[in-house]
Order: structure tokens, then sequence, then C-alpha cells
């Protein structure tokens, strides 16, 4: 970890215009010229490429977007700077998990983004593969008056959110899929843009809370082959803004939709998240852990955020919970 922290400090202080000598990165990180050197060759072996001469030193081949707090802050409106207060930790295993860790001590609205995750979790237990510079990770935590019990959905409105903000970036044919993925055709076959987890605490008639966990595969490079199943990024898509801006709408999105989700619950969404549906009429098998595979086709989601499926005895209704979905 310890390796990884010094790459990410040294990383803040190269250009990609102009040379950085070994002598005046020891000065300003405090590292050792060996550590240095360490954390150049780190740098390197998480796919960002550096340019070095003897004399001259180093600098970065191409711009690397780093994330800014400040400037996070300054793409969003007054009113999601004040609902959201975003911090950012250099290196983190999970940011879901660190929030987890401290939100009984933390007030609605607390954000933790990061440079580089390192034990990023999906959905039944899947990791999730965070590229150095080429992904966008982050959590949310927001207190609701609302029961646990009442948050279903709350995953859809989130995936919403995200589409919308995704969108205001200049990203184009992004869609979802059932419960919490964002999703893209490319060469032929959906493959995944970013996904959600979302942790509930609290009583079931409330208060309540969630730590909201989002990542976003904005520009992967190398990285899409460490992947282990399709995927695409927003550089693909058309979206070329910064992390920072992106975050930014993604903030504001979210607060706009957790507001709503808060008096209303999911219903009011429930045909737009239809209308972005991926598998919409399409044939589909649903799987979980220690049930049969149901074979059907999808037929939308229904006010509570219930998986709408018509199969050979009828319409059944399917929760999230530990299911998978997939086009048969």
């Amino acid at each position: 970890m310890q390796a990884l922290l010094n790459a990410i400090v040294v990383l803040r202080r190269l250009s990609d215009l102009h040379f950085t000598q070994r002598a005046s990165l020891v000065g300003v990180t405090g590292l050792a010229p060996a550590g240095i050197d360490q954390a150049i060759m780190t740098i390197g072996e998480l796919g960002v490429a550096i340019e070095s001469e003897p004399e001259r030193g180093f600098r970065l081949r191409q711009p690397f977007d780093l994330i800014d707090v400040a400037e996070v802050a300054a793409a969003m409106t007054r009113d999601a700077r004040d609902a959201f207060d975003v911090h950012l930790t250099d290196v983190t295993g999970s940011t879901n998990s660190d929030l987890m860790r401290d939100a009984e001590h933390l007030p609605s609205g607390q954000v933790l983004t990061t440079e580089l995750q390192i034990a990023g979790r999906g959905r039944r237990g899947r990791a999730w593969t965070a590229a150095l510079g080429g992904s966008l990770t982050c959590s949310i935590l927001w207190r609701f008056a609302r029961g646990a019990s009442s948050l279903s959905g709350l995953s859809l409105a989130v995936g919403l959110a995200a589409v919308r903000a995704v969108e205001r970036r200049g990203a184009a044919g992004v869609m979802l899929k059932w419960p919490n993925d964002l999703v893209a055709m490319r060469n032929g076959a959906w493959s995944k843009l970013g996904g959600i987890l979302i942790e509930i605490t609290g009583d079931a008639n409330g208060p309540s809370s969630a730590v909201i966990g989002i990542g976003l595969n904005v520009a992967l490079g190398p990285a899409a082959q460490d992947i282990d199943q399709a995927a695409t990024d927003l550089a693909a898509l058309g979206g070329r803004e910064s992390r920072n801006r992106l975050l930014g709408a993604l903030l504001e999105e979210l607060l706009v939709g957790l507001r709503a989700f808060e008096v209303s619950g999911f219903a009011p969404l429930a045909s737009e998240w239809n209308a972005r549906h991926a598998f919409h009429g399409r044939p589909v098998v649903v799987s979980g852990e220690g049930s049969a595979p149901l074979d059907g086709t999808a037929a939308g989601v229904d006010a509570s955020g219930a998986l709408l499926l018509r199969t050979a005895s009828g319409l059944e209704r399917r929760f999230s919970g530990e299911l998978s979905l997939r086009l048969a």
C-alpha cells in the first residue's frame, strides 16, 4: 500500500509538458532518491507512461486526469455544494468499505472518491476493476427518514441519475441493465460501462442510511484486458470531459434523484427506467444461488423496481437480492 501511496504523491508532482528532476521530486515529496525511482516504476506498472532522461528527469507522456476536490466543487451548483462534502483519498481498498466503517459518525452527504481503488466490490462478491486515471470511483452516504424496507428500487433510481450525468458529459447510447449496471452496445454486444453497489443500514421503519458506491469506466486503455467481462468506457461513447466535471455532474443528478426518491420512491421513475432498459422485450435468464435458472422475456420493472418476467407460467416478479440477469 505504501508503494502505491508514494506513486500517487509523485504522480501529482509530474507534468506532461515539463521535465521534473529527481532532486526536485525528493525536495517536494520528502522521499529518498531510491523512493522516487520506485515510485516512477510503480506508476509505469499502473499503466501511466513516463518519459525519463538522465539530465532532465521525468515527465508524463500524456496529460493525466487527476482528481481535484476544488475542481469538483467548481463544477457543481451551489445547491449541490451545500448538500455534498467531497473528500479524496489517494489509494484505498474500497470507498464503500471506508464509508460503511465510519457511517455512524458521519452526516448525510459525505462523498469519498479515490485515485486508485485496489479492492473494489460489486454485487455478489465480484471484484470491480478500477484503472488509475481511467475510472471514476466514489461512494456517497445518504440518510433517509424512511425505513430500510421502503428503499426498494433505490439502485435503479441511482442508475438513472448516473445515466443522466454521463449523457450531460457527452456519452451516447448508454442504457441500463437490471438491477444496477450501466451498459452500452459495442462490437455487437452489450458492454459494461459502470456499476452500482448500495449497502443499507437502519431500522425497517426508519430512519435508515445508504452507502451508494458508483464505479464508471472513463478511459480504460490497457486496463480493459484485466476485466473478466465485456467492458466499454466513456471515451468510446463520446464522453471527453474530465473526471472532476463528471463527478460534479454525477453528484448534481444524484441530489435531484435522491430528494425525489425520498418523497415518492421509485414509482415515478419506472417508466423512464423501462425506456432505458437494454434487455426490454428480450429473452433472458434469471439465476441466483440456491435456485434454478428461470427463463422468460424481460417485461420491464414495476413501481417497486422488481423485474417483470413473462414466463410459461405467466408474469412473475423478481427482486434483485442475489439474482443475476443475462440474455438467453
